[in-house]
């Protein structure tokens, strides 16, 4: 499957746009936390765990 085959799975298993996808992907524009956990989830089938340590 090519790069742009895997932005069309992404976008129709997500809901986003090509374009947002790919601003994200050349980091133009900055992706919500909510909006990252539901590609994750969505899109690839997992889920985003985060850790802060101090």
């Amino acid at each position: 499957m090519c790069h742009m085959e895997i932005e069309l799975v992404l976008v129709d298993k997500c809901g986003t746009s090509k374009t947002y996808i790919s601003q994200i992907e050349n980091d133009t524009n900055n992706i919500k936390l909510s909006t990252l956990m539901r590609i994750i989830r969505k899109g690839f089938g997992g889920h985003l765990c985060l850790i802060v340590e101090m």
